[in-house]
């Protein structure tokens, strides 16, 4: 909970100050009344806890840029972030990091163990129930009728008493004492209406009774997984992942991987030894609870990568040795832990890098947390390649309208960080409902800061890398092309759909057209389906229940499809219900801006194609396969998106003040990590279709007319250009 009218620390310092009868008085009980507790930043929305008080530095002490100069916290400020710091400061304040935070840019916060006494009274009051938020709403609008009843009332004696005063001035004469009385009185009405108006001036009403719409209840989708008596299939609300005994589509085995982790005898705040030794602990646990073999099981015990200071890049070499496979990094705590993830992950990724390997992250204190780092198995193994489990959409006309097993879905998401380019993501997955990483691809593109929209050019070029690096895959496995692919979007309001569609959709059009060229596949033509997803919407939705005349939560995942909808536009509303969420569930909006599957054809709407579409898009939310076993349901949005924003947010961190050129951000092509878009062999290839087509068209000329070279050089004019820019255009697409 935080109040923008509470005090800064700077203010309470000062207020204490001046309370306290020595300097050692007042040290004493700063640090007794601040220390460990959480403060906000007035500049970045981060949560922290405050570890100590450095009262030998203020806001002109000066530190190391990783760049190298020195600069002081003030003038850091302003430059990054571009606020001033004009308060003089008496400390300074430090996490558990050592990160440094002026005083005067701080507000205290108040955690959930500091308020226990009406922390849950907070909840339910800002997330009430459902039948508790439609009472509310309800006793809104019925003030408001209140409202106009009682305004049109007041308006109708007003009227009355002008009607009673124009008779009295025609049948009698009244003195002029009355008349000024009679005057106030009405005078009096006319204010006090005016005061109401003024008070709630409203020109439209509301409905008092809440409307009723339709919905179509959606069926769990089905899971599967490995046991001892081989694939078994049950709802995914109700299974046991406890009896996984393996994995799907064949085993990939983890022979050669380690452990990194800092080891310094020297300096305690730098040794993980007994992190490390918790975590080989847990993998004993993890292969026993999968009954999986220590020797030939599909995980093998893990090598310990010792090292004196992480922040070394010297050292990184050591770390990785030739022959492996994967690596494990144990991260410190605070803000150092994040700038150790950033640049070990990115140094050993890069394509000059001797071993190029994947890397999972861990933090030292979860090594201590059992559970925990069975989930980091989990991670482990379906970065390597291994699948865990399926799932079975069941759509209810099976493959007559949507073949599962016969389309490629692609997920586009944005990730914005202040003071770095925006980063677009995009996600491959060529079997849509496999639950691994093993046949996905992911490349991103760098927009400007804050930009959403991707523009035309550049999602040409990005879409059609990312066909031919699915193409390419298909081609090594022996496996044909789909006949559909599905795009979803993520963060475009209403108000950006025309520039989405002109931009991005048609970018991808070009883009699947271009490559069925560039590769001869002239009979190769999929359908194409574009969701845009919008999880921030406002709508609410409760079951009417007949026995108790009331409305209550929904029990049951639905979609709604009609009444309260776009008129405009095919869109629909799914409530992803998971009794672990109950009231927590929140509901997600989709729009079909492209229907390539003629879904909304009158005949196949007449048989239901429609409900398939809401069964698919429902099952691909239990898609992103970190979220096994799903203890709190499917994802928000769909895989698709899952894993784009996931890889957004963590490329962006990979971004680093050092990075001078989008070389320096490029992974190994042996890593199925996300690369980054840095050619644009797509745009050149079209401007040489468009110089061939010229000389074509000046060598055609000259076999028709051999004076052609001659009334060329005088009238240039000669050349159609509308044709050639009509023609540039087809060539392009």
């Amino acid at each position: 909970m935080f109040n923008k009218k509470k005090k800064k620390v700077n203010e309470r310092l000062e207020l204490m100050r001046q309370q306290s009868r020595s300097i050692e008085e007042f040290r004493e009980r700063a640090e007794r009344e601040l220390i460990n507790r959480h403060f906000l930043l007035s500049y970045q929305k981060r949560n922290l806890q405050l570890h100590s008080l450095d009262w030998s530095q203020s806001e002109h002490s000066s530190f190391e840029l990783q760049s190298g100069g020195k600069i002081s916290y003030k003038d850091y400020l302003q430059k990054t972030y571009g606020i001033k710091s004009p308060k003089q400061e008496m400390c300074v304040v430090k996490d558990k990091g050592g990160a440094v935070f002026l005083p005067q840019h701080i507000r205290l916060t108040i955690t959930s163990k500091q308020s226990d006494a009406v922390y849950e009274n907070v909840l339910e009051y800002v997330n009430p129930s459902t039948k508790e938020r439609l009472s509310r709403i309800e006793d809104f609008v019925q003030q408001i009728s209140q409202h106009h009843s009682s305004k049109a009332e007041a308006n109708k004696k007003s009227r009355n008493k002008n009607k009673a005063k124009d008779q009295s001035k025609s049948n009698s004469i009244n003195s002029e004492e009355e008349e000024e009385e009679e005057e106030g009185k009405n005078s009096n009405v006319r204010i006090d209406v005016d005061n109401e108006s003024d008070k709630l001036d409203i020109d439209f009403e509301i409905e008092e009774e809440s409307m009723t719409t339709p919905a179509y209840v959606l069926q769990m989708p089905k899971i599967i997984i490995y046991s001892d008596e081989g694939p078994i299939e049950n709802p995914v609300d109700n299974f046991k992942y406890s009896l996984c005994r393996g994995f799907l589509d064949g085993t990939k085995q983890l022979r050669q991987w380690g452990v990194v982790f800092e080891s310094n005898p020297r300096d305690r705040t730098k040794n993980d030894e007994k992190s490390y030794q918790s975590f080989v602990y847990a993998w004993e646990e993890y292969c026993k609870k999968r009954r999986f073999d220590f020797e030939t099981g599909p995980i093998l015990c893990p090598q310990p990568r010792p090292v004196s200071d992480l922040m070394d890049e010297s050292f990184y070499n050591d770390t990785v040795r030739r022959g492996d496979e994967f690596l494990v990094l144990i991260l410190p705590e605070g803000i150092r832990g994040s700038e150790v993830k950033a640049r070990f992950t990115k140094a050993v990724q890069k394509p000059n890098f001797p071993v190029p390997v994947m890397v999972q992250c861990i933090q030292a204190a979860t090594c201590n947390n059992n559970n925990a780092c069975l989930g980091t198995f989990e991670d482990i193994m379906i970065k390597f390649g291994n699948v865990p489990y399926r799932i079975n959409p069941c759509l209810p006309h099976g493959a007559t309208f949507i073949n599962p097993n016969d389309c490629w879905v692609v997920g586009v998401d944005v990730s914005h960080v202040v003071n770095k380019p925006s980063v677009v993501m995009i996600s491959l997955s060529r079997d849509p409902f496999q639950g691994s990483l093993r046949q996905m691809h992911f490349l991103c593109h760098l927009n400007p800061s804050r930009k959403e929209i991707v523009g035309f050019s550049n999602m040409v070029n990005v879409m059609y890398q990312v066909l031919e690096e699915g193409y390419q895959a298909t081609l090594r496995e022996k496996k044909s092309l789909p006949g559909c692919i599905w795009i979803f979007r993520d963060g475009v309001a209403d108000g950006q759909i025309q520039e989405l569609f002109t931009k991005e959709v048609v970018g991808i059009q070009r883009a699947l057209s271009m490559f069925r060229d560039a590769w001869k596949l002239k009979k190769w033509r999929p359908a194409l389906e574009y969701l845009l997803c919008n999880k921030n919407t406002i709508d609410r939705f409760g079951k009417w229940d007949e026995h108790t005349v009331s409305v209550r939560q929904l029990d049951v995942p639905c979609v709604v499809f009609d009444h309260v909808l776009s008129d405009r536009l095919w869109d629909f509303i799914i409530f992803g219900y998971h009794r672990s969420k109950k009231e927590k569930t929140r509901p997600v909006r989709y729009i079909v801006l492209l229907d390539g599957l003629n879904l909304a054809n009158d005949k196949a709407a007449a048989k239901g194609s429609a409900m398939d579409l809401f069964q698919f898009v429902f099952g691909l939310t239990y898609m992103f396969a970190f979220s096994v076993p799903f203890p709190l349901g499917g994802t928000a949005q769909p895989s698709p998106i899952q894993y784009a924003k996931h890889y957004a947010e963590s490329f962006s961190q990979t971004i680093l003040a050092s990075d001078r050129c989008l070389k320096d951000l490029n992974t190994s092509e042996k890593l199925n990590r996300p690369h980054v878009v840095t050619d644009l062999l797509v745009l050149i290839k079209a401007f040489f279709m468009f110089l061939i087509y010229c000389l074509s068209y000046i060598l055609t000329q000259f076999r028709n007319d051999p004076n052609f070279g001659i009334s060329l050089l005088r009238n240039i004019h000669i050349i159609d250009f509308k044709k050639i820019h009509f023609y540039t255009k087809q060539s392009i697409s």
